[in-house]
């Protein structure tokens, strides 16, 4: 076959119709809730031509060939992975004709809050993906090259949805999501909601069906997700709101997901930098989990004063300990042993191996235990001779 022709596991309905068999087959192997399994069967359903057995997409989550011949991606359980860098500086650009590469974008402005950055770093790793110029995104959109620029940076006042929505169509983005994003980010920057709708009303959005594979995603996820975005997030239904705007980050970035190595590790990183930008911190920095000391105390149904403040100081410990853990192990023990998922599918949530799951249990516990024998020492103080 010529090298210029796309093969058959290039096509991304091909792509997304295999991930969705192996996606099946790992619910079907951890036996999930029957109501849960026949939603994913229905939206399965409704892809005509399904390709043959895959390997097991949630035990042991897809790696490319690419990958894996270098590597994979290291999961230290010792060592931070690092906040998620943005998706601009995820994946190389591609795709630009030599010669009509145009004036690199300048960076977001610093002022820019994590609610406008959900849709404005989409579209701008779409921009540089396109190979497009901002004179041909100008002559596309009917805005002036200054306009496009200052949205590109998120500088300047809100963008109404006019200008974002002509942008988001000239670069082939899904609309209901992008418009659901761009609310958020309005209201973030202290717009009214008759504001917001005057907006909506002057350019209408086009119906458009999530992508099969993201439906399944987000069945079977969002309860995870929700789960773990509330052990970080104190205020009511918080969680749920940022969990709802993760989906639509990753619909508004699904081609990059499906090209991804790992599905579920591109997903993940998404839910866990908007969970983070939204955590309260304490005095050093850190994410501050004491709200959530609070919850458990009310789950076990503490009333008595005494026992409440004995619990609170011994949880409170706990979390701050469980806060230092490097980045992977936090993920791992409060999936495990704040939201009580069972630790068999905790990999396939966390986009890991299933050996890897078993080696951050015990390092946490290794590294916690640690940490809280020197906490109860230094109180303790150095003992007399």
């Amino acid at each position: 076959m010529d090298s210029t022709t796309p093969s058959l596991a290039d096509n991304p309905d091909v792509r997304e119709a295999r991930w969705l068999q192996q996606f099946q087959h790992g619910l079907n192997r951890l036996h999930h809730d029957p109501g849960e399994a026949a939603r994913i069967d229905a939206i399965i359903r409704e892809v005509e031509e399904a390709p043959a057995d895959g390997p097991d997409l949630l035990a042991e989550p897809l790696v490319s060939a690419g990958a894996r011949a270098g590597g994979g991606t290291r999961l230290s359980g010792t060592r931070s992975s690092g906040a998620q860098p943005p998706l601009e500086a995820q994946v190389e650009p591609t795709g630009r004709t030599p010669g009509k590469r145009g004036r690199r974008l300048r960076g977001i402005d610093d002022a820019v809050g994590p609610a406008h950055r959900s849709w404005l770093e989409p579209i701008r790793h779409r921009f540089s993906t396109t190979g497009m110029t901002l004179n041909e995104l100008s002559d596309r959109t009917g805005h002036s090259k200054s306009r496009l620029s200052e949205l590109m940076r998120g500088s300047g006042p809100h963008p109404r949805w006019v200008v974002t929505a002509g942008v988001g169509r000239a670069l082939g983005m899904p609309m209901p999501p992008m418009l659901r994003l761009w609310m958020n980010g309005a209201r973030e920057a202290g717009k009214d909601q008759s504001w917001i709708d005057a907006c909506v009303q002057e350019s209408a959005v086009e119906e458009t069906s999530q992508p099969l594979a993201l439906r399944a995603l987000t069945s079977v996820m969002a309860g995870r997700y929700t789960a773990f975005a509330g052990a970080f997030l104190p205020v009511s239904h918080q969680a749920e709101q940022v969990v709802a705007e993760v989906f639509d980050i990753l619909w508004m970035q699904w081609e990059t997901a499906m090209a991804s190595p790992n599905v579920h590790r591109y997903a993940w990183h998404v839910l866990r930098a908007r969970v983070l930008s939204q955590a309260p911190r304490d005095r050093d920095g850190r994410v501050d989990m004491s709200a959530t000391a609070f919850s458990t105390a009310a789950a076990h149904g503490i009333n008595d004063l005494d026992e409440l403040w004995i619990h609170l100081q011994e949880t409170g410990s706990l979390l701050k300990a469980i806060s230092r853990l490097p980045d992977n192990l936090v993920d791992y023990t409060v999936l495990r042993y704040l939201c009580g998922i069972p630790k068999g599918e905790i990999p396939g949530i966390l986009g890991i191996a299933s050996a890897q799951g078993g080696h951050f249990d015990r390092e946490a516990r290794r590294m916690l235990e640690a940490d809280l024998f020197a906490a109860d020492h230094a109180q303790e103080g150095p003992t007399g001779s």
